[in-house]
């Protein structure tokens, strides 16, 4: 059997920031720290990797200490954890 490495951090994690206050789940706008680096159609992890709360939503699009998420939000996530 071939095993197949992806160097998925360099590649998927090269941008970081996190949540900048609790949000509810079926949210579209999160706030944020800092967005610079994030854009739309790009897909992002909320949360932990690995954590049964994270999940990979789409970018919409970004302002100033916002992202706009293309569908809502399903877990609820909170002030600080990682983006």
């Amino acid at each position: 059997m071939q095993i197949l490495q992806a160097p998925l951090e360099n590649y998927i994690l090269s941008e970081y920031t996190t949540f900048s206050a609790d949000e509810e789940v079926a949210q579209t706008i999160l706030s944020v720290t800092d967005p610079t680096g994030f854009s739309a159609n790009k897909y992002i992890v909320l949360g932990m990797i690995g954590n049964e709360n994270s999940e990979i939503c789409q970018v919409a699009s970004t302002s100033t200490n916002s992202i706009t998420l293309a569908v809502a939000t399903t877990k609820k996530h909170y002030k600080d954890e990682p983006i």
